[in-house]
């Protein structure tokens, strides 16, 4: 490993220890040159004792010579300027490369002390601006879904209302964040966007799903561009299949290493959520995913019944058990971003989500309140309560 290789692994680490760790480091380096240096500089004293003044006297006529280099090393280092402890002016010998040694050490540590100063503060710098940089926000524990009698909204039921008793509207997946400084002046996010994706393990691919994967990973010479959306056209299949089952696929992203099956094979797919984006976050945002023929979380055999039953939901689905059995996923991802109403500072903050954190038949419990002034507050103690939806229907919780 190259030193530079070294150097990055050192700053990469000092961003991930906490601030008081941090302060402790920087002082005993701090405390390490100076010693070092101190004992530089009482070599280079004894050489010649009237290179290096000490309240006028000579080098060591206090006798205490290293006390005095500790002196003039932390001076230096610290490019504070000199004290009663200084180097021999031109006017004190005649010969000006006579304390050649003592100069050449001190210039060496004062060039060294600029450097270190503008190290440390560049790093407490960029762990500061990372703070800065994180959201104030915290994401609900639980995913919920809501099934059934508990979508009983018409916004939710809109699309799956009908006088069919087998059609019923799709589940609703929830999620929710609470932005801590809701009460704060400045303490909003402007143009909050959230970007939710679904690992998919490879136990849980279709056949389709797996034959656009090898396709795309043995194209591009080999190669695998994380940064390509692919979409249907790119599926390997012939053109009535396609068309079928293109939701089925999705915004789809592969890990899968062409060359080797150490590592889990997982597939990505972007997960379409309502709102999406929020343009003045200041309190509470539910975040909701309809599990309709489009939800890369649901098996391909319930995308497709959904999908003969018109985009409904099937009645005879409709309890918990067969919606947990009707999921695929291991993890779902989301991050947030946004601009800090206070700084001007894109904030951003990261979640993720595994598939014990599922939680269905339940909905959350209102966290909204008016004071008695009439401001409108938030119980933030509140953001994982829930309570079985209405209707019913909910699974047994585990204590």
């Amino acid at each position: 490993m190259n030193p530079n290789q070294t150097l990055a692994i050192y700053l990469h680490w000092m961003f991930r220890v906490n601030f008081l760790f941090l302060f402790g480091l920087m002082w005993l380096a701090f405390v390490g040159l100076t010693i070092v240096f101190a004992g530089f500089i009482a070599i280079a004293g004894r050489m010649d004792s009237s290179c290096v003044q000490v309240s006028r006297n000579d080098f060591g006529a206090a006798g205490t010579p290293f006390s005095d280099a500790f002196a003039l090393s932390w001076t230096t280092f610290t490019t504070v300027g000199y004290g009663t402890t200084n180097t021999a002016l031109s006017h004190n010998h005649s010969n000006m490369f006579k304390c050649f040694w003592v100069d050449f050490v001190c210039s060496v540590e004062a060039l060294l002390g600029i450097i270190y100063s503008g190290f440390c503060g560049a790093i407490l710098f960029g762990k500061i601006l990372r703070v800065q940089s994180s959201a104030q926000v915290i994401f609900s524990d639980p995913l919920l879904i809501r099934y059934g009698a508990g979508l009983t909204t018409e916004f939710e039921a809109m699309a799956g209302e009908s006088t069919d008793n087998d059609k019923s509207p799709c589940p609703m997946l929830e999620f929710r964040i609470v932005n801590k400084l809701y009460g704060d002046i400045g303490g909003e996010i402007m143009d909050a966007t959230l970007n939710v994706v679904a690992s998919v393990g490879k136990d849980h691919l279709n056949p389709m799903s797996q034959r656009f994967s090898r396709k795309n990973l043995t194209s591009n010479n080999g190669h695998y561009d994380s940064n390509h959306s692919y979409n249907s056209s790119d599926m390997d299949v012939d053109p009535p299949i396609q068309q079928a089952d293109s939701a089925e696929i999705g915004d789809t992203f592969s890990n899968i290493d062409a060359e080797t099956n150490i590592t889990d094979k997982h597939i990505f797919s972007k997960m379409h959520v309502e709102p999406s984006d929020h343009p003045f976050f200041k309190r509470v945002w539910l975040v909701k995913h309809v599990l309709n023929q489009d939800s890369p979380i649901l098996k391909p055999r319930i995308r497709r019944m959904i999908r003969r039953n018109g985009g409904h939901w099937p009645q005879k689905l409709n309890s918990y058990a067969s919606i947990r059995d009707s999921l695929q996923f291991n993890q779902i991802l989301v991050s947030f971003n946004g601009v800090s109403n206070a700084s001007s500072i894109d904030v951003y903050a990261q979640r993720i989500y595994d598939f014990y954190d599922l939680n269905i038949g339940y909905q959350f419990v209102n966290i909204l309140y008016r004071s008695e002034n009439g401001a409108v507050g938030v119980d933030i103690d509140l953001i994982n309560d829930v309570r079985e939806q209405n209707g019913g229907g909910g699974e047994p919780l585990l204590e």
